[in-house]
């Protein structure tokens, strides 16, 4: 059974004396505000299909977002920026789990391009390079993470807190006693009806020095230190392929 259009839907209007019924125009659409809204909520943000595609080597690759991970060689100080390194303590083999691409013992290079901004606690490592035992090389370009995965690398943060501010503490102390100091001297000149102590200058200049002090010291930024032998992680940030120089060799190892 097939459906169809009933016969005079759509057709035509017959030629028939029929002249009274004028022809309605239609009413121009009013669009509110609360329709425009609405039309705009409605509306989508259509975005072009991802496709997918076969990994070229499962075998010697390493997936992106993959954790390495390293214990570090050197000590991080983020008082200036610097080089790091760090070795990979435990294999980590290709997508499919077949094969051992990376080798226990593995040498990672990274940098610290920038200081620990206030109110930060972990700071963050690029990690470049990593070379394997037999003199494979690969670039990372990968984060440095914590054991759980995530970004930054955490360690004992000094805030220099007397540095920043413990200058201008002094300062206002001495301040307030010289303060204290000369009103004790002023009561005694009015008992005694001596000439007044004026200290509006010594305040003012003192006042001044204090805030110049402040606005020298209180930009300091916190500095992070790490020590040497932490475990930290690597999350690796794009595929890694080796199958230009791996191949795969069957049979018993010698």
């Amino acid at each position: 059974m097939q459906r169809r259009l009933e016969s005079g839907f759509g057709g035509s209007i017959g030629s028939g004396s029929d002249t009274g019924s004028a022809e309605k125009k239609p009413m121009p659409e009013r669009r509110s505000e609360e329709s425009s809204a609405l039309s705009r909520r409605l509306s989508g943000d259509h975005r072009a299909p991802a496709l997918a595609s076969v990994m070229a080597h499962p075998r010697f690759m390493v997936p992106k977002g993959t954790m390495i991970t390293c214990g570090t060689l050197t000590e991080l100080d983020t008082t200036v920026a610097g080089l790091v390194s760090c070795r990979v303590s435990r294999d980590v083999f290709s997508a499919d789990g077949t094969v051992r691409l990376i080798d226990k013992g593995a040498v990672v290079d990274g940098e610290v391009s920038s200081g620990l901004a206030h109110g930060q606690e972990r700071i963050f490592v690029l990690w470049t390079r990593l070379r394997n035992p037999d003199g494979v090389v690969v670039n990372l370009d990968s984060p440095g993470t914590n054991r759980l995965g995530s970004a930054g690398i955490e360690g004992q943060v000094d805030t220099h807190f007397f540095d920043r501010f413990g200058d201008a503490m002094m300062i206002s102390l001495f301040s307030d006693l010289s303060q204290s100091t000369i009103g004790t001297l002023s009561n005694l000149t009015q008992k005694h009806n001596t000439a007044n102590i004026s200290t509006s200058n010594t305040q003012q200049q003192t006042s001044q020095m204090g805030n110049t002090v402040l606005q020298n010291t209180v930009n300091i930024p916190p500095t992070l230190y790490d020590q040497q032998g932490d475990v930290v992680s690597i999350y690796v940030a794009r595929d890694l392929d080796f199958s230009s120089v791996y191949s795969l060799a069957y049979g018993s190892a010698p």
